[in-house]
């Protein structure tokens, strides 16, 4: 019994928060700031964050398990090498109050099973591993089509959010899992993106949710930023949908104050990506 009020309830919550979405036309209501050479260490940016005032980064697989502390203009601060964890594709950072999380949940060909949320305390010492795992996949075969790859997580009042980098379809998926529980990601529902999510922020203060994606049209990227606002109150809703002036691989996204916010993106080859875009959003 207790079982079916559960999936009732998930039901009624998916299809009141994704079934509102209305999109607006794209537009370019935004300032850019200015443009930054993120520091050559810094190679694969997959994150960014504030934490305990300070600005941090990682890159993605195969990088060792370090966090940069960098400033505004992409300078590293100083590295911390974290004990009790491994980088088999970190993809993204989120932070609260209380912890700093990184989502080891990178799975581009879909047969992973050993997804991981690393939750830092304030010295950056590992308080906590997760184990997550999607509570709707069932196969687990080696492949490039599927909707099981992730960079994107929030945090919110002890719930986590992990929204999917769908390579089937143009599409995102909603997961969410109570922190406290020893429990799978639960799908909740699913947005149309057309585009690739690859990182997320959620303002708890106004209640948006930034999803930072991009299409691939030969060698060239096109970046949107969408900004939701209902997450908390359960009605997911498409707020603006801003196409960005990146035609690089963006894959980190945060905000650093009132109205402004950095994007992070990879480094290909010698001449490409590798930068760090201060943007600021108009209110």
């Amino acid at each position: 019994m207790n079982k079916c009020i559960s999936l009732l309830c998930v039901a009624l919550l998916a299809m009141c928060l994704f079934t509102n979405c209305t999109k607006e036309k794209l537009g370019t209501n935004f300032n850019l700031i200015g443009t930054t050479v993120l520091d050559s260490t810094i190679n694969e940016c997959s994150g960014l964050t504030v934490f305990d005032n300070k600005l941090w980064t990682i890159n993605d697989s195969g990088a060792g398990e370090t966090l940069f502390q960098i400033n505004e203009s992409g300078t590293i601060i100083k590295t911390h090498n974290i004990n009790n964890a491994l980088n088999l594709d970190w993809e993204c950072l989120a932070s609260d109050n209380e912890y700093l999380y990184i989502g080891d949940i990178g799975n581009n060909f879909g047969f992973r099973k050993d997804l991981k949320i690393y939750q830092l305390n304030n010295d950056l010492s590992v308080n906590q591993e997760f184990n997550v795992a999607y509570n709707d996949q069932v196969d687990f075969t080696n492949r490039l089509s599927h909707n099981f790859d992730a960079e994107a997580i929030v945090v919110d009042q002890g719930l986590l959010w992990v929204f999917t980098k769908n390579h089937q379809n143009d599409s995102c998926n909603i997961y969410h899992k109570i922190l406290s529980e020893n429990s799978n990601l639960n799908k909740i529902g699913a947005i149309q993106t057309n585009g690739l999510v690859t990182d997320a922020y959620y303002d708890s203060e106004e209640d948006k949710t930034y999803l930072l994606m991009y299409i691939i049209e030969g060698s060239e990227f096109t970046c949107t930023l969408n900004i939701y606002t209902g997450l908390r109150s359960n009605e997911l809703t498409l707020n603006k949908s801003i196409l960005l002036p990146i035609t690089e691989q963006a894959e980190a996204f945060t905000k650093i104050k009132s109205y402004e916010f950095l994007i992070g993106t990879e480094r290909e080859g010698t001449n490409k990506g590798g930068n760090l875009y201060h943007i600021r959003l108009e209110e």
